[in-house]
């Protein structure tokens, strides 16, 4: 596969200026590679280049049989944050910030190659919920192969992922998440619940409570238990149980100092 895209990255380290530029030995896009085909396909869906947006990008990414084999994957060989790998079909996997950075330099990139959108026109953008402490999603399926990390609480199944950040893309005031497949107006709406970075940290006789609250988007208050080696349960970064009411949370607590719950 062609490395074309990689090209284009690499010949505009300050990717904030206003236009990029192509290099002068480029020659012309590789019509095989997955970032032309996905271009081709938004053009048809735009009615050509002078009426095509980011919008139409969006809604070919979704449509690409590609979305099928890519992988939301956190580690691992090729995990560097490049901007060209899915475009490129050098990489199939990555983090949330490789699919909205693989739509915004399709955005960018000057024709023949992308849309040759301003920076002003398209921003990447990472949320880390309102406190700066990460937010959870509604996470209601398999996303990438994603599947949610939030576990249950008293065995009630749970769709949700805690995010420490999430990347999307914006143009003309609107979000778009490559990963969710969905948009948003504003990026607090993305998160389910936030977290306030309010802990608690409980000890008593049945053990060691953590937990921290969070903020549902209803404007009602849950409690979210920090995952312990007790457990058993495997700890990637950040990880929780819950959510639990606060009625239930208060009595967790009175449980575990010992006293009796009337």
């Amino acid at each position: 596969m062609s490395n074309l895209y990689e090209k284009i990255v690499n010949a505009n380290p300050d990717y904030n200026v206003e236009n990029l530029v192509l290099p002068k030995d480029i020659g012309n896009p590789d019509p095989d590679s997955p970032g032309q085909k996905i271009l081709a396909d938004a053009l048809r869906g735009g009615g050509g280049r002078a009426t095509t947006t980011v919008a139409d990008l969006y809604q070919a990414f979704l449509n690409t049989p590609l979305r099928a084999e890519w992988e939301w994957r956190p580690r691992g060989s090729g995990y560097s944050a490049n901007r060209y790998g899915i475009l490129d079909g050098s990489k199939l996997y990555g983090e949330c910030l490789h699919y909205a950075y693989a739509l915004w330099l399709l955005a960018r990139a000057p024709w023949p190659f992308g849309l040759g959108c301003t920076h002003t026109q398209v921003k990447t953008h990472s949320y880390k919920g309102e406190k700066n402490e990460g937010f959870v999603s509604n996470h209601n399926g398999v996303f990438l192969k994603l599947e949610k990390n939030v576990h249950p609480a008293n065995g009630s199944p749970t769709h949700l992922y805690y995010w420490e950040n999430h990347k999307t893309v914006s143009f003309n005031n609107v979000f778009y998440d490559i990963c969710y497949g969905t948009t948003y107006n504003t990026e607090p709406l993305m998160a389910g619940y936030t977290l306030t970075g309010i802990f608690t940290d409980i000890n008593g006789p049945s053990g060691t409570l953590f937990a921290e609250k969070a903020k549902r988007n209803d404007g009602l208050y849950f409690w979210f238990r920090r995952i312990q080696p007790s457990d058993g349960i495997a700890n990637d970064k950040r990880s929780y149980i819950g959510p639990v009411d606060e009625t239930t949370f208060d009595n967790m607590v009175s449980r575990m100092k010992g006293l009796v719950v009337k």
